[in-house]
């Protein structure tokens, strides 16, 4: 019985060892950005574990969309702000000369209907060395993704995310152990 008192006094303390040391990984402060041009990514998390960041990317008619979020003591994501601004002039439409509906014209006859259906108006993504990101972006301006990055602690972050109008940036992060190489 003696012998056995010390093996669950161990067991215990590595026990804990193990509850404080996953505690501390989650408020473990981190700092990371990228740019390649045509998108970016900055983030950043302090002691307190507040996170502050942006990311932006160019869309596909020509505007950069830059998004600015932040967590509240909470740990609720929440979006400060958001520019867009266009970085390539707009594509010329062709000169058609004449009236519209002219029967020889070049240009065939389009027809604008309204819907509330969702599309797909881009979609991008790329891996470098330690960080990859993709998304989708859709015609009610709401976009869905990934993006990782590998840390120099040996880790994956993983954050995949939705961000709409109304309902804000919505991500869900994930920390993976890289394996040993």
């Amino acid at each position: 019985m003696i012998k056995l008192i010390p093996f669950q006094v161990l067991v215990v303390i590595v026990f804990c060892a193990l509850l404080q040391a996953s505690g501390e990984e989650e408020s473990k402060p981190y700092q990371f950005g990228f740019n390649l041009g045509t998108q970016h990514r900055e983030e950043r998390k302090d002691a307190n574990g507040i996170v502050i960041g942006e990311y932006g990317f160019l869309t596909a008619d020509g505007y950069y969309q830059t998004v600015i979020y932040a967590t509240d003591k909470e740990g609720r994501f929440l979006i400060t702000g958001r520019k867009r601004v266009r970085v390539t002039p707009p594509k010329p439409r062709p000169e058609v000369e004449g009236r519209q509906g002219r029967e020889n014209s070049d240009f065939p006859t389009t027809t604008t209907t309204t819907t509330t259906e969702r599309s797909k108006i881009y979609q991008f993504n790329y891996t470098a060395l330690q960080h990859g990101r993709q998304e989708m972006g859709f015609s009610d301006s709401s976009k869905t993704g990934d993006y990782y990055w590998d840390g120099p602690d040996g880790y994956r972050r993983i954050i995949t995310y939705n961000a709409e109008d109304g309902k804000g940036y919505r991500p869900t992060i994930k920390q993976v152990k890289l394996p040993i190489q």
